[in-house]
């Protein structure tokens, strides 16, 4: 895992924006574009769509990552179109609580959405989003994450697991964060005309 500059030795007294949320903000810039070559469902072929929301889940100064694994199932009682194209989106809301709370010095959490892999090597590159956490106990909802689309055939069975990390960015000041999550998956049957017989998709836990 990548790990931030070290900050035990700051080479400027100067006022700035801390090292470590410089890169934070690259470290997203950076991972928000990886994959983006690949390329996006038509926006004419018939969808479904499924929602998951997943238990919250939580992070502390001392026990700082966490990941959720999800399984995306496609079936199909007709292979009368082409392949399936599968979009992903996470949405995230954290809530901060600081053992202090006289310390207004607030975290940053990081989310990284993996993008399915079309064969058997794992998933694919990750696009991340930073969130700044407010005043505590506040909800802040990271910007929706999107995947870039994976494709499959309809005859070779339509199944992904797909992580979600998360994970507090170090340095921060002493205390927990609360995590809510839900993923919704778009499945698309390329080229159809119309929503093929017992297309549907399903988002589940392992």
């Amino acid at each position: 895992m990548m790990q931030p500059p070290s900050l035990e030795h700051p080479t400027s007294t100067t006022p700035s924006v801390p090292r470590y949320r410089r890169w934070a903000v690259h470290l997203a810039i950076v991972v928000a574009c990886i994959g983006s070559v690949a390329t996006s469902p038509s926006a004419t072929s018939p969808q479904v769509i499924a929602e998951y929301e997943g238990p919250p889940l939580g992070l502390t100064t001392r026990a700082t990552t966490a990941t959720r694994h999800f399984k995306v199932r496609v079936s199909v009682q007709e292979q009368s179109f082409d392949r399936v194209e599968l979009l992903l989106r996470a949405q995230v809301t954290a809530r901060w609580s600081p053992t202090d709370p006289n310390n207004h010095e607030t975290p940053w959490l990081l989310t990284r959405l993996y993008i399915p892999s079309d064969n058997d090597s794992g998933p694919g590159p990750g696009r991340g989003e930073v969130l700044i956490l407010g005043k505590p106990n506040q909800p802040l909802t990271v910007e929706p994450l999107t995947s870039d689309s994976s494709e499959c055939k309809t005859d070779q069975g339509c199944e992904w697991t797909v992580p979600l990390e998360f994970e507090l960015l170090p340095h921060a000041a002493e205390g927990s964060v609360e995590v809510e999550w839900k993923v919704t998956a778009e499945a698309y049957a390329e080229g159809a005309t119309t929503l093929p017989k017992g297309f549907t998709v399903q988002v589940s836990e392992p």
